[in-house]
């Protein structure tokens, strides 16, 4: 399989980003906007040029003769006044001064690269790109992914570079190279085939409709041409044509690297071999709106300008400019590293490798086996939040570079595989995401359960307060959004995704012993255990949630008859004997049958965790202890005095062998489990809320911030809000995908409550021996 590098990074010094700018702005002082034609352009941005750092100039001259890893190079640090318009609403609006002597260093920058072909003299040069003029899928549960493109699809004079200049905001670009591509031989004769054409408006097709192939070249390094609207197979009715389209945007989104860029970051990219995306994000038209400028190079074949000499006097190429440039010198750039050009500024973080992306299943389906030419199903999406959310960064913080490299493969999809999972931190291969679908509040006063379940430290008289019944519309379908986000970022991992069927929790049930309504199906990790290759259905406390699994049952019984062992703990009684009240007026559990759930468990290879608490008795740690030791070589540990209320995975979460985020206000040094005494402890930082609860009763503490899922050793995705856990992991390696559950507290969980690992590509290992 072929590997893909990162990019390369290249960062400009303080000193020499004063000298530019003052170039710029000798040449071009005008505050106000100013029509140009292209000559005027490229005259200005010639005379720009010997203000570059020679450093920079040698780094970008490397860029296009050899190219770099992933076809890419960022270029850090060029000069953008903080004074700006606000972000255009039209992709050809003239600019300001202060947007115009940024896209002025921008276009000297990429003449080093080549120069216009004269027929397209009339042509722009510079084009914005913000949120909303980002073309994007009309409807449907593609509505939100990213459009793959090149620049002048099927132009005869497409050009070879491309530059994209971030003048406000933290934009997110991506790319994928071709030459990371590996396509089953299948597809890639087909798309090395001339049987596609480009179809619609903006494609570049000048009105040729010519049959091509997508990919042409050398096998190592090919070049693209692809759009993941203007494309199409020329013979409608080329099933093998459409097919091999849809097994590229899979590959594509597999070897994607993702640039989260900064004002004055310059992105340049290899139009013929690299494609690029932008993910979709919430438009709010304030004039606040991230805003990058998009230039192009032209440049013939194998030809290249001339290189400015480093001794080469300023006042001999341009007047204007003060004479203010000394020459300096700049090692060869390698990807990944950043060149001697500002030894102060540190490069941002390196990528890790990350599973092989594969499609998402619908819920109660899986995805189609990589032969079928049936395209990819994925998860109901709906309008809300952005695909991918970045947390706002402080100054001092930037954020990272790359977040993701080429991934490792994994076997095909074709056929439904058993359950298996042994760990918290091994590489996910399918996972469930909860849905907020017909969410309610259990009848609290007459429920002891629901009031142990829910609110263990609330007295009788304050749980009175509280409304009960459906959450507000808001909740729920701003959770839905967020879930059905969450669902499509593992999908872009590579991840199997399955979602419950919908549950009417409004629905009423008896037992001899009681009546009670249901809860949510929000958090399928709180019901649901797998132990390798077993799922267990765990003894719930809470009577609200004694139907809650209906919803995963038909995916339990495609797993069961796949290989999987399906058990479930003896159905508790759940009468009131089992519940009391202490001294304080406080719920309590008793030991009258064992109760607990899942989310008391945090699985370690060999070695469970069981809290014992008010959502776990001592009683369920003995029936788990004894199952544990039919199933195989388990070690159960009771965890007591720790937290008392509820769930594990606000206390401890393990990252990866050796590596665990511990709560400091539930735990110390002293009181942490034996078996992880000679792991490295992360600390956790006191949370941070984005915002109020929407309701004045949520069921969880702040440390729901916390509940972190890895989707690989070294891949977490985890609450945006939690900038200093976020730098405590990135610091240790791990990459980090932000994202906001918004209603996480209201309803209860974060992202790992929220998903249950059903399957991981780790073994049964002993890691705490």
């Amino acid at each position: 399989m072929r590997r893909l590098r990162q990019a390369g990074v290249v960062t400009v010094a303080s000193r020499h980003a004063r000298r530019i700018a003052a170039a710029a702005r000798d040449l071009d002082p005008a505050p106000d906007p100013v029509e140009r034609s292209r000559a005027e352009w490229a005259d200005l941005a010639s005379a720009v040029a010997p203000a570059l750092p020679s450093g920079l100039v040698r780094a970008v001259r490397q860029f296009g003769v050899r190219g770099r890893a992933g076809r890419t190079l960022v270029v850090r640090g060029l000069p953008v006044d903080a004074d700006l318009q606000a972000t255009p609403g039209v992709a050809s609006q003239e600019m300001g001064g202060a947007a115009r002597r940024g896209v002025l260093t921008a276009l000297a920058v990429l003449n080093l690269l080549g120069e216009p072909h004269p027929e397209r003299d009339s042509t722009p040069w510079v084009h914005h790109l913000t949120p909303a003029l980002e073309p994007r899928h009309d409807s449907g549960p593609h509505a939100t992914t990213p459009l793959w493109r090149v620049e002048n699809l099927w132009s005869a004079h497409r050009c070879h570079h491309l530059a994209m200049l971030c003048l406000r905001g933290h934009p997110t670009v991506l790319t994928a190279s071709a030459a990371a591509l590996d396509l089953d031989p299948r597809w890639e004769r087909v798309l090395r085939a001339p049987r596609f054409v480009p179809g619609g408006d903006g494609s570049g097709a000048n009105g040729d409709q010519h049959p091509a192939p997508v990919l042409s070249g050398p096998a190592g390094d090919p070049e693209i041409r692809y759009h993941s609207l203007f494309l199409r197979p020329y013979d409608p009715e080329d099933v093998d044509a459409a097919a091999a389209l849809r097994h590229l945007t899979n590959e594509l989104t597999r070897v994607t690297l993702r640039h989260v860029l900064e004002p004055g970051d310059l992105l340049l990219l290899d139009n013929r071999r690299t494609v690029h995306a932008h993910p979709a994000v919430s438009i709010h038209r304030d004039g606040a709106d991230w805003w990058l400028a998009r230039v192009t190079a032209f440049t013939t074949a194998g030809a290249a300008p001339p290189e400015i000499p480093p001794t080469t006097d300023a006042r001999e190429v341009a007047p204007k400019i003060r004479p203010r440039i000394a020459p300096e010198t700049a090692p060869k750039i390698t990807p990944g590293t950043t060149p001697e050009i500002a030894p102060e500024i540190a490069p941002r973080a390196t990528p890790k490798t990350r599973p092989k992306i594969r499609p998402v299943s619908r819920r109660g389906t899986v995805a189609p086996p990589r032969e079928t030419p049936t395209a990819p199903v994925s998860v109901p999406s709906s309008p809300g939040p952005p695909v991918v959310r970045e947390p706002s960064r402080p100054p001092g913080n930037p954020a990272p570079t790359i977040v993701a490299p080429a991934p490792a493969r994994r076997p095909d999809l074709g056929v439904m595989r058993p359950a298996c999972s042994h760990d918290e931190f091994s590489p996910l291969v399918e996972v469930v995401v909860g849905t907020a679908a017909n969410a309610r509040l259990p009848n609290l006063v007459r429920d002891p359960s629901a009031w142990l379940g829910l609110y263990p430290e609330l007295t009788a008289r304050e749980l009175e307060r509280i409304q009960v019944g459906r959450f507000p519309p808001r909740v729920v379908e701003e959770s839905e959004e967020d879930l059905d986000t969450l669902a499509r970022m593992l999908w872009e991992l590579g991840v199997v995704v399955h979602r419950p069927v919908p549950v009417d929790h409004e629905l009423g049930f008896v037992t001899p012993h009681w009546g009670a309504s249901g809860f949510h199906s929000y958090c399928p990790r709180d019901l649901t255990l797998v132990l390798g290759t077993t799922i267990i259905e765990t003894p719930s406390l809470m009577r609200a949630r004694y139907h809650e699994l209906a919803g995963l049952r038909p995916l339990f019984r495609r797993y069961m008859e796949a290989g999987s062992t399906w058990i479930a703990a003896p159905r508790p009684e759940l009468r009131n004997e089992l519940f009391g009240v202490d001294g304080r007026g406080r719920p309590t559990l008793g030991e009258a049958e064992p109760v607990f759930d899942a989310a008391n468990v945090l699985r370690c290879g060999r070695d469970l965790f069981y809290q014992v608490s008010v959502s776990g008795n001592e009683a369920g740690f003995r029936w788990l202890r004894a199952v544990a030791a039919l199933l195989g070589d388990y070690r159960v540990h009771p965890l007591r005095g720790l937290y008392p209320y509820t769930h594990i995975d606000t206390t401890l979460m393990l990252v990866r062998p050796g590596l665990v985020v511990a709560n400091p206000a539930y735990v110390s040094e002293r009181t942490l489990p034996a078996p992880l005494r000679r792991w490295d402890v992360l600390w956790c930082p006191p949370p941070v809320e984005a915002a109020r609860p929407a309701t004045p009763w949520p069921t969880t503490s702040p440390w729901i911030g916390m509940n972190l899922l890895m989707v690989a050793p070294d891949l977490a995705i985890v609450d945006a809000a939690q900038h200093k856990l976020i730098r405590l992991l990135e610091r240790r390696g791990v990459h980090v995908l932000p994202h906001t559950l918004r209603h996480a507290r209201v309803l209860g969980g974060g992202h790992h409550c929220v998903t249950l690992d059903t399957v991981r590509a780790g073994d049964l290992n002993d890691y705490c021996s």
